[in-house]
């Protein structure tokens, strides 16, 4: 159980979320639990990233103005994940870099990294297309601890398992979703006909303690 100060306004958040969607078929067994799961899920403390050059790079990027910073906070509260705003000052930079006019972004889960990346390039003036690629299932990672590989996403305390329906309507709420293909298929990189001087391709890994 919770107590009431435990409750933070990005549970609250999550929890409206799923109640404003709520589809008239559904017990309220299951509205409840669904809220509950969202909520819980938003509790999820943001993990410290294991890449050293996230880490070096988050020592040194300018910080963001205040506007992106807002902007990056909207986005965590509407979309779960394990990213923060460090990484949406990664895109940012990423973009301003060069004529970058795709990415491919391999690991979805909930859609957070792929708003980060539309968001910044909008707020650049770029015109920008995200392929997002992620198994969509409840199977475990490979960056998962041995012994929490047979449970599942809830068990194992990383929240709700990705769902590309879930994705999707995160993504179209916010307004992205002309310029995003999401696509159900186990992320592997490759040297094929997607790797050009203009499409670059981030393997966003989870970020887990």
């Amino acid at each position: 159980m919770l107590d009431q100060q435990q409750i933070t306004p990005a549970m609250i958040d999550a929890g409206v979320r799923v109640l404003a969607s709520h589809n008239a078929q559904q017990s309220r067994e299951q509205l409840v639990r669904d809220i509950f799961l969202q909520m819980l899920a938003a509790k999820q403390p943001t993990a410290k990233p294991r890449s050293p050059t996230l880490s070096r790079f988050a020592e040194t990027i300018p910080a963001l103005s205040a506007e992106q910073a807002r902007r990056a906070d909207a986005i965590c509260a509407a979309v779960p994940g394990f990213t923060d705003k460090r990484h949406y000052a990664f895109f940012k930079h990423l973009l301003a870099s060069g004529p970058i006019e795709k990415l491919l972004i391999l690991g979805v889960y909930a859609g957070r990294d792929v708003a980060f990346a539309l968001d910044a390039a909008r707020a650049l003036g770029r015109a920008l297309h995200v392929i997002g690629v992620d198994k969509f299932s409840d199977e475990y990672c490979d960056d998962w601890p041995e012994e929490r590989r047979s449970l599942s996403w809830q068990q194992a305390g990383f929240g709700p398992a990705p769902s590309l329906e879930a994705a999707k309507t995160n993504l179209e709420r916010l307004g992205f979703a002309r310029e995003l293909t999401l696509y159900k298929e186990r992320a592997r990189c490759s040297s094929g006909p997607v790797a050009s001087a203009s499409t670059v391709s981030i393997w966003i890994r989870r970020m887990t303690t």
